[in-house]
């Protein structure tokens, strides 16, 4: 399926760029091309997930794309809530 977006970009005037009538918005189409993708094969992933004591299904990750608004993802909580993530790039 194809589609046009009209996208309304913000540009600074930092190093003393002119638009045309002074002015900081530029507007463009672009066409999209959207592909079916099937859920089936999302995968989802967190830093922390709670395996137990949520009830069937929730506090893991997939819960987060599975489609069902009553299941949810929920970080560690319990036996010990975990450090947070790493910013270091090993």
């Amino acid at each position: 399926m194809r589609r046009n977006i009209f996208l309304a970009l913000k540009a600074s005037n930092s190093q003393g760029f002119q638009f045309k009538n002074n002015g900081s918005t530029i507007f463009y189409v672009a066409e999209v091309v959207e592909k079916s993708h099937l859920k089936s094969e999302w995968t989802a992933t967190a830093s922390s997930i709670q395996e137990s004591g949520e009830g069937e299904g929730n506090g893991i990750a997939r819960a987060l794309i599975d489609g069902n608004t009553s299941t949810f993802w929920h970080s560690m909580w319990s036996p010990s809530s975990p450090p947070f993530p790493s910013l270091d790039s090993d």
